[in-house]
């Protein structure tokens, strides 16, 4: 990924499918850590909802 491309505004999209769907071993480790990621992300808001009811 080159920084030049980011830095046009319709590229981005294009240059991060570029990156993220090289091989589909990358395409599906990327998949698994967003899934986690958002696993997480869910269950802090989850408690967080509890602590603030």
């Amino acid at each position: 990924m080159s920084a030049h491309r980011l830095s046009t505004g319709n590229n981005a999209c294009i240059s991060i499918y570029d990156t993220g769907l090289v091989s589909d071993n990358l395409h599906t480790a990327g998949t698994q850590g967003f899934a986690a990621v958002l696993r997480t992300h869910f269950a802090g808001l989850l408690a967080l909802a509890l602590i603030l009811k």
